[in-house]
């Protein structure tokens, strides 16, 4: 069975901004930051989750990967395998070799997450494997340096609450005053 691919990100809505100088626009919504953990993190006690990362991405997230059900990859072309064995990842140079690491342990992944930066989720949207958008709007511009690259969403449809994973709300949530919405997206032909 082909890898899928889930990808996870919150952005603003009109910019998509998702940093700004290294880390996230936004510290006021932890509750956002906890749906993304619960998300990537949580798997049945069998499997494993693998999560995909940029070196940025994973330098500033690799603190919540302490789980043993937890594959971390890494894309680079010019970081060392060494990199990987002494953060406890795998360094690959693609999201092919990517995608072949885990075609070989396939039978013990619940899910695969790719969790950014920008060069990641646009080689995860072109990717044949792409499965969903896992995408948070926060309804507020914060300053930004960093955006989810553009989505053609004429090729998109929002997944509607009876096929949408059981863990995301599609309510909107309010925290510090600041709206937002969990939505998952899928190809149409998808």
């Amino acid at each position: 069975m082909p890898v899928r691919l889930n990808l996870i990100a919150a952005a603003c809505n009109t910019s998509y901004a998702i940093g700004y100088e290294g880390r996230l626009p936004w510290d006021c919504l932890p509750n956002e930051y906890a749906y993304f953990k619960r998300m990537v993190l949580n798997c049945p006690s069998s499997k494993k989750n693998v999560l995909i990362f940029g070196p940025k991405t994973f330098a500033e997230t690799k603190h919540i990967i302490s789980d043993d059900r937890i594959v971390a990859i890494i894309i680079s072309r010019s970081l060392p395998s060494s990199y990987g064995e002494e953060n406890g990842a795998i360094v690959v140079r693609s999201l092919n070799e990517a995608c072949e690491q885990i075609e070989q342990i396939e039978d013990t992944v619940n899910a695969v997450w790719v969790c950014g930066g920008v060069p990641i989720y646009k080689m995860a949207l072109a990717s044949p494997n792409f499965h969903r958008l896992y995408l948070t709007r926060i309804m507020h511009e914060f300053p930004g340096d960093r955006f989810f690259p553009q989505v053609d969403w004429t090729t998109m449809i929002q997944v509607t609450a009876t096929d949408n994973d059981a863990r995301v709300s599609t309510d909107w949530q309010v925290e510090n005053g600041i709206q937002y919405q969990f939505c998952v997206y899928k190809r149409i032909d998808g």
